[in-house]
């Protein structure tokens, strides 16, 4: 009995003993648990700094090439428009160098109006005009682009639509009346509001199944149309 007393008084007293060792063993694997959370903190935090430097980096270059497309889309753009502006213009001079041309023929008669190079336009039975020549300018001062699409009542003074459109459903009933042996002679209208005499020839044709008509377009003398119709009256009386 008195053995077991000293071991375990022997036992009670190394551990005694043993208490502080084993509380400082305790106190540095806390320390060391925090540190390397601290430490796994730190690294995380510098890894996603280093992402973040590199995604703004990335944006950086990105905002760089998408200035540089903005900036090289404005300069074509700018081009475009200058060219553009230019091509009007040079555009505008040819049809009023043309018209000049054609009024002084008209005053010195060097080139009677009858056998001057007619405009042309095309147009489906509905009136809506697929294409016309370059002459439709000096002579109605539209530009072929301008006209395309449009409906041929454009180019026809208000007074006479009503006139046009009975024409144009004669021919939708029977196309084989149009005959461009036999001009019309008519008036129609410029882009700028003023009118001008015609002939007009018009001749039918077909495409895919569809019908057209292409209307060659010839300018008459200043007054032509009145002066035949008081020409005509006067026979009239007589």
């Amino acid at each position: 009995m008195l053995f077991a007393d000293e071991i375990t008084s022997g036992l009670v007293g190394a551990i005694i003993i043993a208490i502080p060792a084993i509380g400082a063993w305790i106190v540095t694997l806390l320390k060391t648990k925090n540190d390397l959370r601290k430490q796994a903190r730190s690294d995380a935090i510098a890894e996603w700094e280093r992402i973040v430097a590199r995604q703004d980096s990335e944006m950086s270059r990105m905002q760089d090439k998408v200035d540089k497309l903005y900036e090289a889309e404005r300069d074509c753009l700018k081009k475009y428009g200058e060219s553009a502006e230019r091509l009007a213009k040079q555009e505008g001079v040819v049809i009023q160098l043309t018209t000049d041309i054609r009024r002084l023929q008209l005053i010195g008669k060097d080139a009677h109006p009858g056998i001057t190079t007619p405009a042309i336009i095309i147009t489906s039975l509905d009136g809506t005009i697929r294409e016309a020549s370059a002459q439709v300018g000096p002579l109605l001062h539209w530009l072929p682009q301008q006209l395309r699409g449009k409906n041929v009542d454009a180019l026809i003074p208000e007074r006479l639509k009503e006139s046009y459109r009975q024409g144009l459903a004669k021919i939708k009933d029977d196309i084989r009346q149009v005959d461009p042996a036999k001009p019309l002679q008519t008036t129609a209208i410029r882009q700028d509001g003023v009118e001008v005499d015609v002939s007009i020839a018009l001749s039918s044709w077909e495409s895919g199944g569809a019908e057209f008509l292409t209307a060659e377009i010839r300018e008459l003398p200043a007054g032509a149309i009145a002066v035949a119709a008081a020409s005509a009256k006067s026979s009239d009386h007589g």
